[in-house]
């Protein structure tokens, strides 16, 4: 058995990076944070002097996988750039969101595979002392370290040797082009931010939240296959081209262009809870040009059913789905409903349709936030048990029925006193002399509110009820 003298020791620093100052409240919500990964030395006992002096080829790059601890791929063998700084290898910084996650794949390259961190059960597994998987946790505000010991890979060995089936990286020059996504509005071209992902069949290559402008997109490919582009961001259109890299660039040189550029339409949008299907009602004065976007390559006019019904089932592996609707018509929807399983959201966006009048979510799993305060003549919000949170309201707001009942103990005592707050000032007012606020809670003995607001929100409820005459559920709290 060959006795491997060259382990590395790779130390994980987990950064919350925060952009406020020190004096905020603690009370905020959580930032998101960064991993940097370290490669150090490790002392062997039989390397002379007791050190090893090995050092990383030159242009070496990381690639490593993430995943959530319910095993959401975060990133895939995302590449990772190295710099040789006082003997350490240090890496640039990741973006992760506060939580739990486990490192499951770890791998050192340059025109060939250099290092490689062994899986568990694998032949080398036994010559380091945690193998992968490796969970980690990035907290708020705090630096968390994590080892992981790679082993020198070299003709001798076999990626099986490693626990792997197959490296998956080719390595060729990059950038391969610049990205810029726009959208028109009142001012004219206006970058925007975007989700990217670029698919190599059912495998993801890249994949990367973008800020607005101009952004080089870097991945490790193959300038023989064929790529698509996938872009999505909320209130936007879903967008996808196939490409191969040859032709792209030719076509980028050949226009003088110095970025690939893509125009996002406005869209209602939303994310699936679960993947087994999507569906919702809608209802508008004309909805003869439209087009939803499945999310899986399914991609057709949107044509309501059965009581005013739009309904996809999925047969794909994602977790979650993200749907737009779009076109010409988009301004003529009044109404929109979400019921049951088919009808639960991780995500909406309602931004784009000034003349929504009511919407409804009913023993559906709402979204953590659902934000009206770009729907102007918003009439009736109904959310009954949803296991609704939070919901926002443009301040001058004037919905005359809002009904939450049965969200009990999930609805946020700040986004109720924000109700109350908006609903009392269109009635003091007079911008909506008459509503109704159903706020109780269901298979409760008493009923009650949903949520307890706070002293000064509470006052107002009781001015609403008693002053104004609205109707308010349950009557007495």
């Amino acid at each position: 058995m060959k006795i491997i003298h060259k382990v590395f020791c790779l130390t994980l620093l987990t950064y919350a990076a925060f952009l406020s100052s020190c004096q905020e409240d603690d009370n905020n919500p959580a930032r998101p944070g960064t991993v940097r990964f370290t490669l150090q030395h490790r002392v062997s006992a039989d390397a002379p002097d007791g050190r090893v002096t090995q050092s990383l080829p030159e242009g070496a790059k990381l690639y490593v996988s993430i995943a959530t601890t319910a095993g959401e791929e975060v990133y895939s063998l995302r590449e990772v750039t190295l710099v040789n700084m006082g003997g350490y290898a240090v890496s640039e910084p990741l973006a992760l969101n506060t939580g739990d996650y486990i490192l499951t794949r770890f791998i050192v390259a340059g025109d060939q595979v250099s290092y490689v961190a062994p899986q568990e059960g694998s032949p080398l597994a036994q010559w380091v002392e945690d193998p992968l998987p490796i969970a980690f946790t990035v907290e708020d505000n705090t630096i968390a370290g994590l080892q992981v010991q790679v082993l020198p890979f070299d003709e001798t060995n076999a990626p099986q040797d490693f626990g792997y089936v197959g490296f998956g990286i080719q390595v060729a020059a990059y950038p391969y082009f610049n990205l810029s996504v726009f959208t028109l509005n009142e001012n004219g071209l206006a970058f925007i931010p975007v989700r990217a992902s670029i698919l190599q069949g059912a495998d993801t290559v890249f994949s990367q939240a973008l800020p607005a402008g101009i952004n080089a997109i870097a991945f490790v490919g193959d300038m023989e296959a064929i790529y698509q582009l996938v872009l999505e961001q909320p209130g936007y259109a879903r967008y996808t081209v196939d490409f191969t890299l040859p032709t792209l660039l030719e076509t980028l040189i050949s226009s003088g262009k110095k970025a690939l550029e893509i125009a996002l339409r406005p869209a209602f949008t939303f994310v699936t809870r679960y993947n087994r299907g999507a569906a919702f009602s809608v209802v508008g004065s004309s909805l003869d040009e439209l087009t939803v976007d499945w999310g899986d390559g399914t991609i057709e006019p949107l044509v309501p059913v059965i009581a005013d019904q739009v309904e996809h089932e999925y047969t794909g592996d994602k977790d979650h789905y993200f749907v737009s609707v779009y076109g010409n018509d988009l301004n003529h929807i009044e109404e929109l409903g979400f019921f049951y399983d088919f009808g639960s959201l991780k995500e909406i966006t309602l931004d784009n349709l000034p003349a929504l009048r009511r919407f409804r979510q009913g023993f559906a799993a709402a979204p953590p936030v659902v934000d009206f305060s770009h729907n102007p003549v918003l009439h009736e919000i109904e959310m009954i048990i949803a296991n609704a949170r939070s919901i926002v309201l443009a301040e001058d707001a004037t919905v005359r029925y809002i009904l939450l009942m049965g969200n009990n103990d999930t609805f946020q005592q700040s986004s109720l006193d924000h109700i109350i707050d908006v609903s009392y000032r269109a009635a003091v007012e007079g911008r909506m002399p008459v509503g109704t606020l159903a706020l109780e809670t269901m298979y409760t003995v008493p009923r009650r509110l949903i949520v307890t607001p706070s002293s000064d929100a509470l006052e107002k409820l009781r001015a609403l009820r008693d002053v104004y005459g609205w109707s308010i559920s349950p009557d007495e709290f």
